[in-house]
């Protein structure tokens, strides 16, 4: 669908779908020679949407721009396969691969067409990847050490990008109470996102300053209190899931530990600086906004239905422009990566 009929058909439209917006959307494709399919992961600020699809030779990270397509993304050397998480809006590129021969992810960083593998001297790494980057250039993720000859632990880290320091920067985080979690998002000065693996697992957000991190989350009347922190805007507000309730975070002030907890109808994966949420409901992709509570199952716009898509699963990212990076069953009956562009 073009620009042109879906900012007609809004004319026609009920009132409450007029105050959802109107949209376009765009179908990601799949790479040549593969399976039709492909997932999106991320979205800068300029549309440009990182995921992974399928090829010949099996799954292959990508890059997709408006105009140009999906373009693979070089494997790492000794890597069969390899998926991007995260994109900022400089371009740089995270995400894992894996060897070819026992499956191991290894956390890369791709440049252009480059591909690089980040190191971690004098530890025993048996797998890494990367899940997100700001614009800085702090990369986030998790790595798992083996310590002594029967015990691993999962460990959060953040690696800066063109680091000079030893060892480029990498800082492994720790949970303040068993040093192990995963990272899994960042904001702009180097706030992190993700959860503890302490008892029992909870949301966590680490502070830069100090390397130290804390609870965010926690909703009343649990029947558990694990869950994951998943998206981080520039407020530090933070999205994810407790007692596998949605949850946003609110902090009571800049540097602030404290803060303030909702609960949302939804599981939600991003959060941008408009205070719009995306995420999943009972397997279907919404748009929640904050400021006036109004949640929007995307695959009931017009604009969705008249494209044919059967599903959108999952909103999983959302940039300020307030477009959203996802995947969903199009009109071929494939699982693909849209982006849904607000007009």
């Amino acid at each position: 669908m073009n620009r042109v009929s879906a900012t007609r058909a809004c004319a026609v439209l009920t009132l409450a779908v007029l105050l959802a917006g109107c949209w376009q959307i765009d179908d990601l494709g799949d790479l040549p020679g593969g399976p039709h399919f492909s997932e999106a992961y991320a979205i800068n600020e300029g549309g440009d949407v990182v995921g992974y699809g399928s090829d010949a030779d099996g799954n292959r990270a990508f890059v997709w721009r408006r105009g140009a397509g999906l373009t693979p993304l070089p494997l790492h050397a000794g890597t069969r396969a390899c998926i991007a998480a995260g994109i900022n809006d400089a371009g740089l590129v995270v995400g894992h691969c894996q060897t070819s021969g026992g499956g191991r992810k290894i956390a890369v960083v791709w440049s252009g067409s480059e591909v690089e593998a980040v190191q971690f001297p004098g530890r025993r790494v048996l797998s890494s990847e990367l899940l997100a980057v700001n614009q800085a250039g702090d990369a986030v993720g998790g790595f798992r050490e083996e310590v002594g000859r029967s015990f691993v632990v999962d460990i959060a880290f953040s690696w800066q990008y063109g680091s000079s320091q030893p060892l480029r920067g990498i800082t492994p985080l720790p949970s303040d109470l068993a040093g192990s979690g995963m990272a899994r998002a960042v904001g702009p000065l180097g706030w992190v996102a993700g959860h503890a693996y302490v008892t029992p697992h909870p949301p966590w957000l680490w502070n830069p300053a100090t390397g130290r991190g804390h609870r965010v989350g926690e909703l009343s009347a649990p029947a558990s209190t694990s869950g994951e922190a998943r998206g981080i805007n520039d407020q530090r507000q933070v999205v994810g899931v407790f007692d596998g309730r949605g949850f946003v975070w609110t902090p009571a002030g800049p540097g602030e530990v404290q803060g303030t907890t909702i609960e949302i109808p939804f599981e939600p994966y991003d959060i941008n600086n408009r205070g719009q949420v995306v995420g999943v409901q009972g397997g279907r992709a919404v748009l929640y906004d904050l400021g006036t509570e109004r949640l929007t199952v995307l695959e009931d716009l017009p604009e969705v239905r008249r494209a044919g898509w059967r599903r959108l699963a999952l909103a999983r990212a959302i940039n300020d422009r307030g477009q959203i990076a996802g995947y969903g069953v199009n009109v071929a009956g494939d699982v693909s990566g849209f982006v849904m562009t607000p007009d």
